[in-house]
């Protein structure tokens, strides 16, 4: 399974109750880019009453998504270094993984990082937290 960032424009309704063209980006978890688009439209067909665009599409280089916090509106990128051993030259390896969490703020972001990793086999350092623009993570088979 691959996750895909997917630009969608269509029209939205905003507070005041005027309907304006918006680009937004989504996270979705696919096979291919054709069923991420397919997943894309299918989520985004209830929310709009107009028609809806794919824009752009690129394959994400996130690795896991964790959606724990239902109440969380924003979603963050966490970059962590696996660091392994190479046994011949003595030398430390780092290998760069990116996780998307579903959290109120960077330090939350982070504590669910943490408690995620807790129990892993692997040793891995915390490099770098961004709250990303994507405005939902639409998974595989829920539609």
């Amino acid at each position: 399974m691959n996750y895909f960032e997917v630009g969608v424009r269509y029209d939205k309704t905003h507070e005041d109750g005027v309907t304006r063209p918006v680009t937004e980006t989504f996270l979705t978890e696919g096979v291919s880019f054709s069923d991420a688009e397919a997943t894309t439209i299918s989520r985004m067909s209830p929310c709009t009453n107009g028609d809806i665009a794919v824009v752009k599409m690129k394959l994400s280089n996130i690795s896991e998504v964790v959606t724990e916090n239902d109440d969380a509106e924003k979603f963050y990128k966490v970059k962590y270094n696996i660091i392994t051993l190479n046994e011949n030259t003595g030398k430390e390896k780092k290998q760069a993984q990116y996780i998307l969490f579903c959290a109120h703020s960077v330090d939350d972001a982070r504590k669910r990082f943490h408690s995620h990793m807790q129990g892993s086999v692997c040793d891995c350092e915390l490099e770098a937290i961004v709250e990303t623009k994507f405005v939902d993570f639409f998974a595989y088979g829920n539609d």
